[in-house]
């Protein structure tokens, strides 16, 4: 099972990794599992994707193959909103320090900010910053 990405987060002492359908959250001590989440269909990273956690660690980011971008709870595993505007698998997702914004990058060329101040559930297309690209 390849690994599509790793984050740690020293505020949680944690390590989350990226795997197949699934993302882990390991302790920073010992690596133990400390929670799994099994992904929603059709959501997978067989080749593509990654999440990154909050900075306050209380919730965490997933964006792959099926084009949207999930924020899950850590506690509950729930999905708090998603994010939909690539219209190419994602390829890598990261938190600003802050935690109030998300940067997305895909395979359709264009790197998207995400307003996370905007209302639970909220569905919107996201800032374009390469959306003008070449093709």
């Amino acid at each position: 099972m390849p690994v599509m990405d790793i984050e740690l987060n020293l505020h949680s002492r944690t390590v989350l990794v990226t795997i197949e359908r699934k993302v882990l959250l390991l302790s920073m001590n010992d690596l133990s599992v400390l929670n799994e989440f099994q992904m929603p269909d059709p959501l997978k990273f067989h080749e593509e994707g990654g999440s990154s956690m909050h900075p306050d660690g209380t919730k965490f980011i997933t964006g792959g193959s099926d084009l949207w971008i999930r924020e899950f709870d850590v506690s509950s595993g729930n999905v708090l909103r998603t994010f939909k505007g690539h219209h190419g698998p994602v390829r890598c997702v990261r938190y600003h320090p802050s935690g109030d914004v998300v940067a997305s990058g895909s395979e359709d060329g264009t790197i998207r900010l995400w307003d996370l101040k905007q209302s639970i559930s909220e569905d919107h297309g996201g800032t374009g910053i390469n959306d003008q690209h070449e093709k």
